[in-house]
């Protein structure tokens, strides 16, 4: 994760906030926004250096991201057990394999 800042040229104004790339199933690059903070002239009222600290709280977000990763996986019974026996069958007898 890290710190994103889009300066926009309509308002003048830069918005920062918390993001994590990934890759889609096509393996392109991705970003998603986890956390909007805010605008930068109004948190530099509340933080000494926003950026700073906001990068910080990014970096942390990402270690406690990495060590609590959750994985779904969900498998179809029926297709993975016709190919499983399917490669078993190749295994046992390649040259009279039937079609199921």
């Amino acid at each position: 994760m890290f710190l994103r800042k889009n300066y926009s040229k309509k308002t003048g104004r830069t918005h920062l906030a918390i993001v994590q790339g990934y890759r889609d199933i096509d393996g392109k690059n991705k970003h998603k926004t986890v956390q909007r903070v805010g605008y930068l002239d109004e948190l530099q009222k509340e933080y000494a250096d926003p950026i700073a600290h906001f990068s910080a709280v990014a970096e942390v977000m990402d270690k406690e991201r990495k060590t609590t990763k959750n994985i779904t996986v969900t498998l179809d019974m029926v297709s993975f057990a016709i190919f499983s026996t399917r490669k078993f069958v190749k295994r046992i007898n390649p040259f009279n394999l039937k079609e199921f």
